[in-house]
């Protein structure tokens, strides 16, 4: 009976040690659960493999980080092949320790790691990040809110809109204000704060920093990239969060828009009349609808131009230029108004200006001119997973590099995409022998 007991743990013992392996290494703010999926994927479809995939702390940079990981591979220095994966700072983690003396793994798979740095880094630290979304904050929520209190003083009727403005800023709040600081930074969640942070993973992957100074690997290597879709902020928080940030964004847009024009609309069909005292406060009305619409307006523009201050914030901006349109306009010849007795003897109000004696803008009362318009319009920019531009995610001595499209940052290491992209590589013999699992569909 002992001697049964005794060959049947030298064979697992043998076994054991022959066994593959695959080691699983996560990103800032990142948990080993993250590999869940994508072992689930090469557990069905390889050949046996030991794994681990430990949550380690990804705040104090490279050098912490590389030190649990190396604890935790000596514990598993095993014969057999034995290959590491990681995403986002956990790739850069793995260059890290491939450039010592490190006899632990003999391959690495990155995935959307920082190798170039990222220049979201370089714009937490310098305050440029906390400065757009406190700019944000305050041209959709407080802004807005403020100009519409000045109107419910006067009067609560004038405003409209009541509902559709409450649902709106809702969706500011819980999207810009909640949504970026919380979901795409984490670190607020980690420090309090953002801007001059002591964190020092962000002080490694700025751009020229640690991450971007560290020797290429010489061992066998792959290397993975992925984008997101435009508008790619708006997606990378919905990635996150389960949730159609990108069209509740531009509901708001919309919703802002609409209330602008009519507001506008309103403050032009108030007319002050001398013989009404009760109409004798419509220029403080008019003025207050005005003042609340243009607000409404920097609102719907700062969500049109968010993405391009976004690109500029990750490295991915690449310029622009004007483009210039000449039209013709009608240009009257008087002063403004909102109603025929702000006009002299002989003039009449037409869309808004006194116009001597006429019945349209094409009479004696106004004048045609060409004037020239310009528009800036931003060039295409770098494609991004929505923190990382594309080529940072890229390595340069890579054995191989495979992209993958509409995968934000958030979602690299659990998308069907890129398990079935692991897959295909470690059942790929001809990349290079070492991430051969015998990986079959």
């Amino acid at each position: 009976m002992r001697n049964s007991i005794l060959f049947i743990l030298i064979i697992f013992v043998t076994q054991l040690k022959s066994q593959s392996q695959i080691h699983c290494i996560h990103g800032l703010g990142g948990e080993g659960s993250k590999f869940d999926e994508i072992l689930d994927v090469l557990e069905e479809h390889c050949l046996d493999f030991h794994s681990t995939q430990e949550d380690y702390t990804s705040e104090e940079g490279i050098l912490v980080q590389g030190s649990e990981v190396m604890e935790v591979l000596v514990t598993q220095d095993l014969p057999g092949k034995s290959i590491a994966i990681g995403a986002s700072f956990g790739g850069v983690v793995l260059r890290h320790l491939a450039s010592g003396n490190n006899p632990y793994f003999d391959g690495m798979i990155t995935i959307g790691s920082q190798h170039l740095g990222a220049k979201l880094a370089n714009s937490t630290l310098n305050g440029d990040m906390e400065r757009y979304l406190e700019g944000g904050c305050d041209a959709l929520l407080a802004k807005p809110a403020r100009a519409y209190y000045l109107v419910e003083l006067l009067d609560g009727d004038f405003a409209l809109g009541q509902t559709t403005f409450a649902a709106a800023q809702a969706i500011g709040y819980s999207v810009l204000c909640d949504g970026l600081f919380e979901i795409v930074l984490v670190l607020n969640r980690i420090l309090g704060g953002i801007t001059g942070s002591d964190l020092l993973t962000i002080k490694d992957i700025v751009l020229d920093g640690r991450a971007a100074n560290l020797p290429l690997p010489t061992m066998p290597n792959v290397s993975i990239s992925t984008h997101v879709e435009s508008p790619i902020h708006w997606n990378l928080i919905g990635d996150e969060t389960g949730n159609d940030i990108a069209q509740q964004m531009a509901d708001m847009q919309y919703d802002y828009s609409t209330l602008a024009d009519a507001n506008a609309a309103l403050a032009a069909s108030l007319v002050a009349q001398w013989w009404n005292p009760y109409s004798w406060n419509v220029p403080l009305y008019r003025a207050s609808l005005l003042h609340y619409s243009r607000t409404l307006s920097d609102g719907a523009l700062w969500i049109e131009e968010s993405e391009d201050t976004w690109n500029v914030l990750i490295g991915a901006d690449t310029g622009g230029h004007w483009v210039s349109n000449n039209v013709q306009v009608t240009v009257p010849m008087g002063e403004p108004c909102f109603s025929d007795g702000e006009c002299e003897p002989g003039q009449s109000c037409i869309n808004q200006w006194c116009t001597d004696n006429a019945n349209d803008l094409c009479s004696s009362g106004s004048t045609i001119e060409t004037i020239t318009l310009k528009k800036w319009e931003s060039n295409a920019p770098i494609p991004s997973d929505g923190l990382v531009i594309v080529p940072s995610q890229t390595l340069e001595t890579a054995d191989a590099h495979y992209h993958v499209s509409g995968v934000s940052h958030w979602q690299q290491s659990r998308d069907p995409k890129v398990h079935d992209l692991v897959k295909i590589i470690l059942s790929n013999e001809t990349i290079h022998s070492v991430f051969d699992f015998g990986c079959q569909d």
